[in-house]
């Protein structure tokens, strides 16, 4: 019991930092709370939703719901949060890697999504195809066009986990984006499919005249986080690392469908 005393008075100081942090956000008393809002100022900080998407089962179409009006989580997840009140949505789209050797290898043999097994076994790692990439990029596209159309600023943020189940830690993986690996590189099934669907959708949402702009900024803006890195897209005009490149390239063909 002696060894375990620390790391409970740890775990107790961070719960009561988080008491005290959750006492500074809330309203003073519930009659303020029901009234109005909590103010917020240009220095405050929006607590914002997160779609997150672990598998294909988070973003494929439900092969049941009308063709003029698909049903999927993530769109569900993105009615959600508009009706909540936020005008910002993290998507947090997750796709996995696989090993090379050991437990705990740093090192990638190819990558894979996760999606339900008919027998009710535990979910399953797939091998990408082409097909199944195309399905990824029309599916966030819906997302998030509908995204958009709810008045929502984008923020996109990518992540890659251990396919394995071996709980192998992601900042320690070496990863080239654009390295291939049994066929596909993660700029393949990853970046790409996610920076054509934002192009997409911003290009749809401009056609219906549904595209709204964050106090401050002159032109729409998506955040685009590539775990490594992280870009901020003002429509077409990026500054950031080398890693954000591909995306960049790919969202600059957005300029030749929609002028910002």
């Amino acid at each position: 019991m002696g060894v375990r005393k620390p790391q409970m008075a740890a775990w107790g100081t961070m719960v009561a930092a988080a008491a005290a942090l959750l006492l500074l956000l809330l309203p003073h008393d519930a009659s303020a709370a029901a009234a109005s809002s909590v103010p917020v100022s240009a220095a405050s900080t929006q607590l914002s939703p997160s779609v997150m998407l672990i598998g294909k089962f988070d973003w494929q179409i439900d092969p049941a719901s009308p063709q003029e009006a698909p049903w999927t989580r993530c769109l569900d997840m993105v009615w959600r949060a508009a009706a909540a009140g936020s005008d910002r949505l993290n998507f947090v789209p997750t796709h996995h890697w696989l090993s090379v050797g050991d437990i705990g290898s740093n090192r990638i043999s190819g990558f894979c999504y996760m999606q339900h097994t008919s027998d009710g076994s535990p979910n399953r790692c797939s091998p990408w195809t082409d097909d199944v990439i195309s399905e990824f990029k029309h599916a966030m596209t819906l997302c998030f066009t509908e995204a958009l159309r709810q008045g929502l600023t984008l923020y996109v943020r990518p992540h890659l986990d251990d396919g394995t189940a071996n709980g192998a830690w992601r900042n320690g993986l070496l990863l080239r984006p654009q390295e291939k690996h049994s066929g596909y590189s993660y700029y393949d099934i990853m970046l790409a499919p996610l920076a054509d669907a934002v192009r997409d959708a911003l290009a749809a949402a401009a056609e219906e005249g549904k595209l709204r702009t964050l106090p401050g900024h002159q032109r729409p803006v998506v955040y685009f986080a590539t775990q490594v890195g992280h870009c901020s897209q003002p429509c077409v005009y990026m500054s950031c690392s080398s890693m954000c490149k591909p995306v960049h390239n790919a969202l600059l063909s957005y300029q030749r469908t929609w002028r910002c």
